[in-house]
């Protein structure tokens, strides 16, 4: 049996949901459900670990341009630590330090157009030169840096070098012409309201034109939740990795997008990405571990 002294799990905040439903106890009488992460912290008890509440995380707290809310449960051998150790504390504490030491801000957060300005269209494109993609489209080039942020996930790539996984969508030109009126008639950085979306003859449940100057929205796996804060177009792969704090020397395999019974087979790209815990949180989240470690004796491994 397998029994790390720490465990760190991240989900959705969706899983403190009681949803109403009854359990049948062994009397017959009925109780409430639990919600999922009152059964997780019970099955971390059940096994001998000393657990911290959940606490919702954001990560844009931690440099990433994206707000993205999350659950966090940790958990640890009481033989291994004592009732004074809290990750999340030490986490929180550490906060201004980890941006500091990466140059980011600690009093706003980063914006989209910090983390995804050198990646626009008009910086130039050359054709897909990705296996994974069919013929036909373009693959975008870098441009020039205009951010701490880009520098830090830049990796040293050069204006004018194609960006990996940077490739546009072909849209159709009235596609194009949507987006371009849905920029210019709705408010940036707010989800359309259900009667815009009538209005606009849109089926989809959310459409989010993005606010450049803002932290981004959480990012789904469906690329056409949202349309680029500067051009009438979807986000890539290589800027959705950006938004979530991937850095462009981080390459991603298999198709751009699958649907039916291909997602039985692979795992698209653009999911990948939106299902990823962000790096930058992990990072510091990782450093936080390495202080109670450290704190306790206890070597990482």
């Amino acid at each position: 049996m397998i029994r790390p002294r720490f465990v760190l799990i991240e989900n959705v905040r969706g899983i403190c949901v009681e949803h109403g439903k009854k359990e049948r106890s062994l009397s017959g009488r009925g109780r409430p459900a639990l919600s999922y992460a009152s059964r997780i912290v019970d099955a971390l008890k059940g096994l001998g670990y000393v657990t911290q509440s959940p606490e919702l995380i954001s990560a844009c707290e931690y440099g990433v341009p994206q707000r993205r809310p999350r659950i966090f449960f940790f958990a640890y051998l009481p033989d291994e630590a004592d009732a004074r150790v809290n990750l999340f504390q030490t986490l929180r504490d550490g906060r201004n330090a980890f941006l500091e030491e990466k140059k980011l801000p600690t009093t706003r957060y980063v914006s989209l157009e910090e983390a995804i300005s050198d990646l626009l269209s008009k910086h130039g494109s050359t054709a897909c030169d990705d296996p994974s993609s069919p013929k036909g489209f373009e693959q975008g080039l870098y441009g020039p840096r205009h951010s701490q942020y880009q520098r830090i996930l830049r990796n040293g790539n050069r204006n004018g070098t194609p960006a990996q996984s940077h490739r546009f969508a072909n849209h159709r030109p009235d596609t194009v012409s949507r987006f371009r009126e849905i920029q210019s008639r709705y408010r940036k950085g707010v989800q359309l309201h259900k009667r815009d979306r009538e209005e606009m003859a849109i089926s989809k449940h959310v459409v989010v034109p993005l606010e450049g100057c803002q932290v981004g929205h959480t990012l789904t796996t469906l690329p056409d939740d949202y349309i680029h804060y500067a051009e009438p177009r979807i986000l890539t792969v290589r800027e959705y990795a950006r938004i979530q704090s991937f850095p462009d020397a981080f390459l991603f395999d298999g198709p751009f997008t699958t649907g039916g019974e291909r997602r039985k087979k692979s795992c698209p790209r653009y999911t990948q990405v939106g299902n990823a815990v962000p790096p930058l949180l992990a990072e510091a989240l990782a450093a936080a571990l390495l202080k109670i470690s450290n704190r306790y004796g206890v070597s990482p491994k």
